[in-house]
């Protein structure tokens, strides 16, 4: 809770200053430094009724400006380097003052030198001094460049300086109109009670500053020297309080280090001050007064030196500065002013027993030799001029005898023209007055100068422009220096029957051809040309292709796929409002875009529909656009009837032959080309031989039990020795084409020709069922057997070589037994 209560006051402090802080800023704000030249500030803060602190920081340099009305019911403390602008017909106003303490510096600028439109500050002090030091506090550096400045200062403070007891800081004044009234014992400018004056520095403006109670009207408050007192122009009026001087020491006190050099003063004490010098009882200090007029008038002090019952201090006037001599009268309160023996002087001596610390001579004025301008008249009231030139202005001073015939010169906004010694320099467009002041009793005349910024350059956003017959489109021209006083540009075309330009820059076609845009400045000589070429518009489009044919398909048809038509715009103008026409017995897509600029393309699809009859189709699809633009493509289509379907051929008969190697023959059969053929139903009968299977090769080294028939193939059959049939007796007899007999004795038979040592003979697969093969007739006993003749049916069953292995089988078995049972 205690932690809460602590924020308050912080949190009262971010509310009140956070209107400054959030306030929008000005940007490019201009303002005239302390040589009268306009320069920009490029953003600022604009002052609020609700600002309390105008802060500057090395990141954030505090740049204020005024820009309306504003009153501010307290007192605003500066930190840091702040810089104010008053806008002309601006007003701020302080009530409580502006606090610059020690080590702070603001700095006040206006915009124009005419005191009927300078913007305007009132500050007043409570407190404090009006501008600068808070109670108990020294003045810090307050600079006032122009603008129209009152300042008052509270209880005991100065009206620009020091605070109670603080002493005045650092005070300089070029230009403005400054009116500075010091609080109860403290000075207009200067220190507040007992303080010291500071410096004061017056080179320009007009400054009127009076003492309050006690205090100088520039210099110390109450009990305070005059400090360090410098003007070199201007018109400066000073006026002490009760005690105090206008120049110099507060009551009791000295009058300090007054030097003038220039400028228009009027220095008057208070009752017991001097003019110049020390305040009552205060010593005169040192002065020092070499140009300028100056008018000192001590109350019961002196002119010039010290004030009541003060001692002298130490006073020179002259040498001038500029060679000339100076005239100094002093006099009294009961007599006429008369001149001083002596009126040319290069020392002191001359003069200061008459003048200094003498009650009755209480007036003394330092002026130039010769009477004082009664006027001045310029050799102009009128001038023109282009940005860079310049022109002499002479200035003839009255009366001819006149003391001082010097003229100071300024501009009321050099950015515009500035002028040295008489010559005018034209800076920028605009107008700008010139004055010449005389340095003694500040007589003017002025002048008025106008000054044109011609043009430079002018530039045309386009150098050719091509267009169609009918369009219009506007040049854009810039024309430099942006800130050229007449901007105006005069437009033309070399031939209006191609094209016309009017005087916006707005080109129109009218027919094909070429001419020139030209646009000149008046004046300046100064033109841009553009070479326009105007072409006819022209439109077409066209397809790729004129006509598809989709070809022929019979009923029941796949859908074709869908073909792809382009279109190009063939023309040098946009098509718009594209669409394609529909298909009875098409499918039509859509068009890629509805839209197509010159030379770019666009598509759509076609394709014939589905299930469509017997019959011939033909459309023609057409792509309408702007400009009655048309574009057409045929496509076709054709259903024919279904063909009547060819018998399928039979495959070709190959033949299969079995060689039987000796056994009984068997007969070919055929089978269609490619088909598989089964072996186990084609088994061979040899006596006293056990068949072992087929072989594809008469060296019977590749068995084969399935066959595929590709070409006419012959199998070869391969035998092994029956062991039954070569145990036992017996005889037999038989003929092929011959006769014999033969009988055999013992325990053996003879065993056949070829009865060559085979392997075991395999068991015979189980063959699947199939059917029977037709059986062939029974062929000779021939070694090379006869092929039986095809049968019809592709294939037969051999019934008689199947029996007649059998009943082998069976006897060999039996043989077989006998030959066991009998060992």
């Amino acid at each position: 809770m205690k932690r809460l209560f602590a924020l308050i006051p912080l949190l009262v402090f971010c509310l009140l200053c956070a209107p400054g802080v959030l306030a929008d800023p000005a940007s490019d704000v201009p303002y005239l430094d302390k040589n009268g030249q306009k320069q920009t500030c490029p953003t600022a803060t604009v002052v609020a009724d609700s600002d309390t602190v105008w802060t500057s920081t090395t990141e954030a340099p505090g740049w204020y400006v005024v820009t309306g009305p504003v009153e501010i019911p307290r007192r605003v403390t500066v930190t840091g380097d702040v810089h104010l602008i008053l806008a002309d017909n601006a007003s701020l106003t302080v009530n409580g003052g502006i606090g610059v303490a020690g080590g702070n510096a603001l700095t006040i600028y206006a915009q124009s030198m005419d005191e009927s439109t300078m913007g305007s500050l009132t500050a007043t002090g409570s407190d404090s001094a009006g501008i600068g030091g808070g109670f108990n506090g020294n003045g810090g550096t307050v600079t006032i460049h122009g603008g129209s400045v009152k300042a008052t200062g509270g209880s005991d403070s100065a009206g620009i300086g020091g605070g109670f007891n603080g002493n005045g800081g650092t005070v300089t004044i070029t230009g403005g109109s400054v009116k500075a009234t010091g609080g109860n014992y403290s000075a207009g400018i200067g220190g507040g009670f007992g303080s010291s004056g500071g410096s004061v520095t017056i080179n320009g403006g007009s400054v009127t500053a009076t003492g309050g109670g006690s205090g100088a009207g520039i210099g110390g408050g109450s009990q305070g020297s005059g400090g360090t007192v410098t003007i070199s122009g201007g018109s400066v009026k000073a006026t002490g309080g009760d005690n105090g001087a206008g120049i110099g020491g507060g009551s009791l006190g000295s009058g300090g280090t007054v030097t003038i050099s220039g400028g228009s003063v009027k220095a008057t004490g208070g009752d017991n001050g001097a003019g110049i010098g020390g305040g009552s009882l205060g010593s005169g200090g040192t002065v020092t007064i070499t140009g300028g007029i100056v008018n000192a008038t001590g109350g019961s002090g002196a002119g010039i030196g010290g004030g009541f019952n003060g001692s002298d201090g130490t006073l020179t006037i002259g040498p001038a500065a500029d060679g000339k001599m100076l005239t100094v009268t002093a006099g009294d309160s009961e007599t006429n002013a008369q001149e001083v023996p002596g009126s040319a002087f290069t020392l002191a001596e001359n003069i200061i027993d008459k003048v200094s610390g003498q009650a009755w001579f209480r007036s003394v004025e330092v002026k130039r030799e010769g009477p004082a301008p009664t006027g001045v008249t310029l050799n102009k009231t009128e001038l023109s001029l282009f940005v860079g030139d310049s022109a002499p202005l002479t200035a003839k001073v009255a009366p001819e005898d006149a003391g001082n015939k010097d003229v100071t010169w300024t501009s009321s906004d050099p950015g515009i023209a500035k002028v040295k010694n008489g010559t005018v320099t034209a800076v920028g467009p605009g107008q700008t007055t010139i004055t010449a002041t005389t340095n003694d009793a500040g007589r003017t005349a002025t002048c008025t100068v106008t000054v044109t910024q011609l043009v430079s350059s002018i530039t045309l956003d386009k150098t050719e422009l091509p267009l169609f017959a009918g369009d219009s489109t506007t040049l854009k021209a810039t024309v430099a220096p942006e800130d050229a006083t007449n901007k105006t540009l005069n437009w033309t075309s070399s031939d209006d029957k191609i094209a016309t330009v009017d005087q916006t820059g707005k080109v129109t076609a009218k027919a094909p051809g070429t001419a020139t845009i030209t646009a000149a400045t008046d004046g300046s000589g100064v033109t841009a040309t553009c070479k326009v070429t105007v072409t006819a518009k022209t439109y077409g489009l066209s397809c790729n292709v004129s006509a598809i044919n989709f070809g022929n398909v019979f009923p029941g048809y796949t859908q074709p796929g869908a073909q792809t038509f382009t279109l190009t715009n063939t023309g040098n103008q946009t098509l718009t409002g594209l669409t394609v026409s529909s298909a009875n017995n098409f499918v039509v897509g859509k068009l890629s875009a509805d839209t197509v600029e010159p030379g770019k393309t666009v598509t759509f699809t076609a394709q014939p529909k589905a299930g469509l009859n017997v019959g011939t189709y033909s459309e023609t699809i057409t792509v309408t656009g702007s400009n009655n633009v048309k574009a057409t493509a045929t496509v076709s289509f054709t259903v024919v009837p279904s063909p009547t379907p060819a018998p399928t051929p039979e495959p070709p008969r190959i033949l299969l032959h079995f060689n039987t190697m000796g056994g009984l023959p068997l007969g070919d059969v055929s089978f269609g080309q490619g088909a598989p053929v089964e072996l186990w139903p084609y088994t061979p009968v040899r006596a006293g031989y056990l068949f072992q299977g087929w072989y594809k090769d008469q060296a019977l080294t590749q068995p084969v039990t399935k066959i595929v028939l590709v070409d006419e193939t012959t199998l070869y059959a391969k035998w092994a020795a029956d062991p039954a049939a070569q145990t036992g007796s017996g005889s037999g007899s038989g003929s092929s084409g011959s006769s014999g007999s033969g009988s055999a004795s013992g325990g053996k038979a003879t065993p056949a020709p070829t009865a060559t040592p085979t392997p075991k003979p395999t068991a015979t697969p189980t063959p699947t069922p199939e059917p029977t093969p037709e059986p062939t007739a029974t062929p000779e006993a021939t070694v090379s057997p006869t092929p039986a003749p095809e049968t019809d049916g592709g294939s037969g069953f051999p019934v008689v070589p199947v029996a007649a292995g059998a009943i082998i089988l069976l006897l060999t078995a039996a043989g077989v037994i006998w030959f066991f049972r009998r060992g």
